[in-house]
């Protein structure tokens, strides 16, 4: 490998080719290539019961998100032959960021699909009286409208962080009230673990919507104090109390909506009792049986609802369709809009955008903005009602502009094609 040999000077091959051909050849011709992809396969085949990150429908989704966001290079092999593959990637944030969306989606609609029926099902047969049905009825306008009155509150009730600090001063000021039954002790301090490890940070100035804190992350929690939680999170949901038991239900409910039961810092919807919870894992269970199933159909199509995604199952055909990558990558862009790598930042080439201004750059680059300008209120600038550019990327879906506070953001929706004739009409 450190010299060339007369025949390989002769095809023109250099001393990184050759060493390149070399590891090839050992990597493919030996067992190291068998072996991995074994270890792959079968891991994945153990697992894909258990998570949707571990099943081929999540891979597919993967791979070609990837692609359209990140984009695909060519490589040029020694014998000519060129194969299509992925651009480096060098930001493992925004990675981790769109791998945990697919999860996310692909849960919340294998859950919203299954869900209720699952709920009725369980309900009629055993009498299911602590199941929570968290889809609503397998409406997902519902499912919205209550967390936005969980979160921001409404003119009926407060935010859920209000009603929580409420309900553990009111059981301070007043140890011997209906609320604080079974939860305080002799002294009439709380002795109920969950209400003394939530933190619920009411609205303020600084943060004008309110935010729920952790007395410890999940990771820190030992499996002793993650027991007493759940037990504790079971006393509420069925306390004598009628206020108390609807404001632990919707403890649960924003528990799952807020993190998608992914393992962050301030998520707790694992503490949830399995006998509240049992839609929910019900719902996990049965969709991750059928996507795993080898007489499973996978077929990729694109669904469109209210949500903008949907993952539908037929249990009684065991088949499973799967958004199209496009749909899932429009609600990426929506709630990854900050991310630079994700979305990318358009630059205008004029800071007044008017009505079929159009200007040219370097290149010959154009850029046209039509339509009635919009006036950002908080950063107190107008912005172009859609734009016609020949300097953003063939393959982002959606792009931003920034001026000063103020972020738009702007979705493609189509290709201009502009022909010019010149004096004889060619």
């Amino acid at each position: 490998m450190d010299s060339l040999t007369p025949k390989d000077e002769e095809k023109g091959l250099t001393k990184e080719e050759i060493s390149t051909a070399a590891l090839d050849k050992y990597f493919n011709s030996l067992y190291l290539n068998l072996k991995l992809r074994n270890a792959v396969r079968f891991t994945k085949d153990i697992i894909s019961k258990e998570v949707f990150s571990a099943t081929d429908a999540y891979e597919s989704l993967f791979k070609n998100i990837l692609g359209i966001i990140n984009g695909y290079d060519t490589r040029k092999e020694m014998d000519g032959t060129l194969n299509v593959g992925y651009k480096p990637v060098y930001n493992k944030k925004s990675i981790d960021s769109f791998a945990q969306g697919i999860d996310n989606m692909m849960r919340f609609n294998s859950f919203m699909n299954l869900g209720y029926q699952i709920y009725k099902n369980e309900v009629s047969r055993n009498d299911e009286t602590h199941m929570i049905d968290f889809t609503m009825g397998g409406d997902i306008n519902a499912v919205v409208d209550k967390f936005k009155e969980l979160t921001l509150g409404s003119k009926k009730q407060k935010s859920i962080f209000v009603r929580l600090a409420k309900l553990i001063n009111n059981i301070k000021k007043d140890p011997y009230s209906e609320k604080a039954d079974g939860l305080v002790n002799g002294d009439g301090e709380i002795i109920n673990d969950l209400l003394l490890y939530l933190n619920p940070q009411t609205p303020n100035d600084k943060y004008p919507i309110g935010r729920m804190l952790l007395q410890n992350s999940q990771t820190e929690n030992k499996s002793s104090e993650e027991r007493r939680l759940i037990s504790a999170f079971a006393q509420l949901l069925e306390h004598p109390n009628e206020e108390v038991r609807q404001l632990a239900s919707d403890l649960a409910f924003y528990a799952y909506f807020s993190t998608y039961d992914q393992n962050t810092s301030n998520s707790f919807f694992h503490l949830v009792p399995v006998e509240h919870r049992k839609q929910y894992d019900l719902a996990l269970r049965n969709s991750l049986q059928a996507l795993s199933s080898r007489k499973a159909e996978i077929k990729t199509k694109a669904v469109r609802n209210a949500g903008g995604v949907n993952l539908a199952l037929d249990l009684s055909e065991r088949d499973v369709e799967v958004v199209s990558a496009s749909n899932m990558i429009d609600v990426l862009s929506r709630n990854y809009w900050y991310d630079d790598n994700i979305v990318p930042v358009h630059y205008t080439t004029t800071n007044k955008p008017e009505s079929r201004f159009q200007s040219s750059g370097l290149n010959g680059d154009t850029e046209e903005f039509t339509g009635t300008q919009i006036y950002d209120a908080e950063s107190g600038r107008m912005f172009p009602t859609y734009i016609a550019s020949t300097r953003v990327r063939n393959d982002s879906m959606y792009i931003k502009i920034r001026k000063g506070s103020g972020t738009f953001l702007y979705k493609r929706v189509g290709t201009v094609n502009r022909y010019y004739t010149d004096k004889k009409g060619n």
